[in-house]
């Protein structure tokens, strides 16, 4: 099954103690319609306020309802910013997480001294000024496998903090700046204190060789702030 959400309203993809989730959300929906406790397991969880475009879950049901209409029913009991793009058919040993080779984030966000809100609903916003060759020419630095400590939320129980950025691309067009992440795997807050700490220095407000530093040290003191949820967007799992 493969998702698009907003991530506005919601405490992030998991079931939450506090908060609606998502996959609560979801799971409720798929029960109501099978008449049956739905249990669905998802590709890994996005944060609060964070978006997807393809995000992929995997589920068990015995039925012989076709797949488009169990689409069509499930959407309409879902809410206006949760909706079921796909479903397909997979083998026994298929896990949405676990089956992952990749996935691809993006982090949309624009350049302006004032808000914009066509932008606002899913875009950071960067006040100028911005050096974005230097944006570019540190970003490269990241990609490749390193121990990403230093760009982990502070706090996290997670110990192996080795992970590979295949790629960073980031294009301009029609306004915006897109930071295009594939990856392996990324940990608790690591794309948007990466981006915050890119935003930092183009703008001058922390030392050039930040990323050098952060990579060698795993200290977190050296990079930019934990920039805003909603610019990210979990864009495709790739299997």
């Amino acid at each position: 099954m493969t998702v698009e959400y907003l991530g506005t309203n919601y405490s992030g993809w998991q079931c939450q103690a506090k908060g609606v989730g998502v996959q609560e959300i979801i799971e409720n929906a798929l029960s109501e319609f099978f008449k049956t406790k739905i249990k669905i397991h998802g590709s890994g969880r996005t944060d609060k306020g964070v978006h997807a475009k393809g995000q992929v879950a995997h589920f068990d049901v015995d039925t012989k309802i076709k797949e488009y209409n169990i689409i069509r029913a499930v959407n309409i009991i879902l809410p206006d910013d949760i909706k079921i793009q796909s479903l397909e058919i997979v083998d026994n040993d298929f896990h949405a997480q676990y089956s992952a080779k990749s996935k691809i984030y993006e982090y949309k966000a624009y350049i302006s001294r004032y808000e914009r809100p066509m932008f606002e609903i899913d875009h950071a916003r960067i006040v100028p000024p911005i050096n974005m060759d230097l944006v570019r020419e540190k970003a490269k630095l990241l990609v490749g496998t390193h121990d990403f400590k230093a760009f982990c939320a502070v706090g996290s129980q997670i110990k192996d903090t080795t992970r590979t950025i295949h790629s960073l691309d980031i294009i301009e067009e029609d306004g915006a700046i897109i930071f295009r992440f594939e990856g392996n795997g990324f940990l608790y807050n690591m794309i948007r204190i990466i981006i915050g700490t890119l935003v930092f220095l183009g703008k001058g407000q922390i030392s050039e060789d930040a990323i050098e530093k952060m990579l060698e040290t795993g200290d977190r003191n050296y990079g930019g702030k934990t920039y805003a949820a909603k610019g990210l967007t979990l864009k495709e799992v790739k299997y």
